[in-house]
């Protein structure tokens, strides 16, 4: 059987705010991205795949062949993703590693702007601590992305 695999890092992670998914078929497993980094953007955390850090965050594997695009597509405007240059979150298929030492590859979200070193979350994992007005959903057309760090 196919299967949909995400691999979430902050809000997107089980019984967090943009969780809309906790009806779908699926499974949700502990796992981490290694040479990554993850920031603290005040209502949301961003994602570099760089560096020599690991994030902590979730295995969600789909089970419902018929279904992957539509929950894709959601995900996608969640995340403000739409293929472009100036998106905020790029989608990338990335190589993470589950508790149990097994790897597979999953969809995730990386950060398209720049970030302050002050923002590194070093633990490697988010914490949502407030609620926040959620800013992605603002047209980001006039923004440039940025340099990596």
């Amino acid at each position: 059987m196919k299967a949909l695999n995400l691999f979430a890092y902050g809000t997107l992670q089980a019984n967090n705010e943009f969780d809309l998914f906790s009806n779908e078929r699926r499974i949700v497993q502990q796992a981490k991205l290694k040479n990554a980094k993850i920031y603290d953007l005040g209502c949301y955390p961003g994602l570099k795949t760089q560096g020599d850090g690991a994030v902590l965050g979730e295995l969600h594997t789909y089970l419902d062949n018929d279904r992957f695009e539509d929950i894709l597509s959601q995900i996608d405007w969640i995340e403000g993703y739409q293929g472009r240059k100036t998106d905020l979150f790029r989608r990338e298929v990335v190589g993470i590693e589950l508790l149990n030492g097994e790897r597979v590859d999953a969809f995730t979200y990386v950060y398209n702007r720049s970030m302050n070193a002050e923002q590194l979350i070093k633990s490697g994992q988010w914490q949502e601590e407030k609620l926040c007005l959620d800013i992605r959903f603002l047209d980001q057309s006039d923004s440039e992305p940025q340099e990596e760090l």
